[in-house]
């Protein structure tokens, strides 16, 4: 019976026993992959293609496989994870092999091809539901007792497949002692089993970049060693693992498809106070963006954080359509305008306006935004209103308009507290050196009625130059 139960887990269990890397090895988060769009998983792996050079026969037969997948999740999310799990003998090299040895390099860069699959496969994990077993259990060939002395901190970089069912791998590594058994305390994995290419009992699947504690190593006379392991959850988290979609956001997200679609004009499109969230970005991008056809888009007033900026930054950073975005009151803080930033610095966008008014922007952000404003050339307009910006901001503001940037024609600096009399000396060294703006508006700034005037004096020479108080 035990011989039977291990030749029907063979496949998971030469997932399982796969040997781990060193646990104490210190490297980089994993992030940028969470900004990709969800996609089919023909295009998720077209960029693996030079690393698994038959990864497109494997998803030809995972997909007719992968017809009706359980845990209401599409066939491309279905078979994503049926890919992780399958292995052929005349397919090589195995697909989840190469993955996992990607994980586990020092160098990030390495893993920018497999982004499009990790955004799939770590969106279809997160629909499935976790597992109810808080005890699960990995397995190795050897003695890894000095690698996990009690107390210590390990981190699993790579995906790691797991069992609820210790026998399984009892019976597989036998009783002469030179094993380690995993008993691992976890509320992450993923029951993966009604996924797997091949049928398997009881898979648990844990995401990348896991982190655990060691509770315990125990080994007693010739028996294999038990490591007991708790999940601890790090802060920052080691990989960023987006929320699945709810149902509501599915059906939002076919609203917001829908109403896009039944537009007539397509090169204005408002879509300010419409509770869009970082998901439904996605399906701006599809359905706006890459369509080419607008100019001019108004997302204001929404729900979209530095997620969605980010997803929207880097459609931005080869689109050559968009001219005027009004991404004003959404959570973005300065890591969202950061992505914004980047996109513009190459000058690969056509953007001239970009309207940021209170986004949760800092000193950070206007940090950001003066290194863009030293090489773009095609940003016109800029709104940067009622946000927390200090003096030590403006000062950096103002300094890159005076020596380096010389395309800027508006600014907007309105509602901006921090702006007062002690400011004044920054705006006319600017006005002096600048000869490309003809627009600043200071607007409900803390500038008294003397301040106003002395701003007002230093640009009587300025021609055709409106300064609004």
């Amino acid at each position: 019976m035990a011989t039977s139960a291990v030749e029907k887990n063979k496949h998971m269990i030469n997932r399982i026993l796969k040997e781990l890397s060193d646990p104490t090895c210190n490297l980089p988060r994993i992030e940028g992959y969470e900004n990709e769009r969800i996609t089919t998983l023909e295009k998720a792996v077209q960029p693996i293609i030079p690393f698994v050079p038959d990864v497109m026969e494997m998803v030809s037969l995972v997909k007719v496989k992968c017809q009706q997948p359980k845990d209401n999740l599409s066939i491309d999310e279905g078979s994503a994870i049926m890919l992780y799990t399958f292995e052929e003998p005349y397919l090589k090299p195995s697909f989840f092999g190469v993955l996992n040895d990607k994980l586990r390099t020092a160098n990030r860069q390495e893993l920018r091809p497999w982004f499009l699959y990790l955004r799939l496969v770590i969106h279809a994990l997160a629909k499935l539901p976790s597992t109810t077993c808080r005890m699960i259990y990995r397995a190795v060939n050897k003695d890894l007792g000095d690698q996990y002395p009690q107390g210590k901190l390990v981190t699993w970089w790579p995906f790691s497949s797991c069992t609820t069912t210790v026998h399984v791998l009892t019976t597989f590594l036998g009783e002469n002692g030179a094993g380690t058994i995993f008993n691992i305390e976890c509320d992450s994995g993923k029951s993966v089993s009604q996924h797997s290419y091949f049928d398997s009992e009881n898979e648990i699947l844990l995401y990348p970049a896991r982190q655990f504690q060691v509770l315990s190593s125990v080994k007693t006379g010739g028996q294999n060693r038990i490591i007991q392991l708790r999940e601890v959850q790090p802060r920052p988290p080691l990989i960023q693992i987006p929320k699945a979609l709810s149902a509501s956001s599915i059906q939002q997200n076919e609203r917001l498809r829908a109403k896009i679609q039944q537009l007539e004009n397509r090169s204005k499109i408002d879509l300010s106070s419409q509770n869009l969230t970082d998901d439904d970005v996605y399906i701006i991008v599809e359905c706006i963006v890459e369509k080419r056809q607008c100019k001019w888009l108004y997302l204001e007033k929404n729900n979209i954080t530095s997620m969605g900026a980010s997803t929207l930054a880097k459609a931005l950073s080869h689109d050559k359509t968009l001219e005027w975005l009004d991404i004003s009151h959404n959570r973005l803080d300065d890591e969202g305008v950061h992505a914004f930033t980047e996109a513009l610095s190459s000058n690969n966008s056509k953007l001239k306006a970009l309207h940021l008014w209170s986004v949760g922007l800092t000193n950070k952000g206007i940090e950001y935004i003066t290194e863009m404003l030293r090489t773009n050339t095609r940003l016109t307009h800029l709104g940067l209103a009622e946000n927390r910006i200090t003096e030590v901001g403006i000062q950096c503001l103002t300094n890159v308009l005076t020596y380096r940037n010389s395309t800027l024609i508006e600014l907007d600096l309105s509602h901006t507290k921090s702006i007062n009399d002690s400011s004044i000396d920054l705006f006319i060294e600017m006005f002096k050196g600048n000869r490309s703006l003809t627009v600043l508006n200071l607007e409900k700034c803390n500038l008294s009625s003397g301040g106003k005037a002395k701003l007002l004096e230093s640009v009587k020479s300025k021609e055709n130059f409106n300064l609004i108080l």
